[in-house]
């Protein structure tokens, strides 16, 4: 999972994906976790 492998990095991190950052904050925490969950069970 895209989020996972680039857990805790930030956009001034080597090989940071900004895929990952859902929330367009350049860094991939626990609120792009978040995100995943809010949309869990939403078809897509």
């Amino acid at each position: 999972m895209i989020v996972a492998s680039n857990w805790d990095k930030t956009i001034n991190d080597a090989g940071f994906n900004p895929a990952a950052d859902l929330n367009g904050d350049n860094r991939v925490d626990i609120a792009d976790i978040m995100m995943i969950v809010s949309m869990w069970r939403h078809k897509v």
